[in-house]
């Protein structure tokens, strides 16, 4: 059996040091990243010191990690818009012969969590031309009924806009930020849309 050597053990403290310097910067990167986005939706362009003091950290801290409160922005936007990206890439397809209530249901939950997620960048169009994206998704989630209707481009239209993250975000404002008043209103409206049509 081999003892470790004076060497070796210095090595193994360095490594644990490191890896908790490591963790102790992604976390106050995630937690300046956070405090921007809580700034920006509140419609502040905040300062270095107006994050760091959000974030709990040290503005030189701060400094550090981004250089200017441009780049602590843009990585925060950068960020929330891949994360937002990622989430409307894996949420599973929509199966043709679902009943409708369960597409609905997947399609309202959806865009509530994709709402909240890109909230606090609404004023930068965080999706942009992904826009069509989600109009696709409800064209989808909406087939059959939509199919039955003749292909309505009105009515497709009408559910397009009324599943759109602003119309969500309006909803949430007048109903409280509650996602349940929310989940509600969506589906009353487009259950009245698909009957009117029929």
């Amino acid at each position: 059996m081999t003892r470790p050597t004076p060497s070796s053990a210095i090595t193994g403290t360095a490594v644990g040091a490191a890896d908790g310097r490591t963790l102790r910067r992604e976390r106050n990167i995630a937690a300046a990243r956070s405090a921007t986005l809580e700034l920006l939706s509140e419609g502040v362009r905040p300062s270095l010191g107006d994050i760091a003091e959000r974030a709990g950290l040290a503005t030189r801290s701060v400094y550090r990690y981004f250089g200017d409160a441009g780049a602590a922005i843009g990585d925060a936007v950068t960020h929330r818009r891949n994360r937002a990206s990622e989430v409307f890439k894996s949420e599973p397809p929509f199966g043709r012969s679902m009943p409708l209530n369960e597409r609905l249901a997947m399609l309202i939950l959806r865009r509530i969590r994709l709402e909240r997620l890109v909230h606090p960048l609404a004023f930068l169009r965080v999706l942009g031309a992904s826009a069509f994206l989600l109009d696709i998704e409800v064209r989808e989630a909406f087939f059959p009924e939509l199919a039955a209707s003749g292909d309505d481009e009105q009515l497709a239209l009408i559910l397009c806009a009324m599943f759109r993250l602003g119309s969500v975000r309006s909803m949430r404002y007048v109903f409280g930020d509650s996602d349940e008043l929310v989940a509600e209103a969506l589906s009353r409206l487009a259950l009245s849309l698909l009957a009117d049509a029929r």
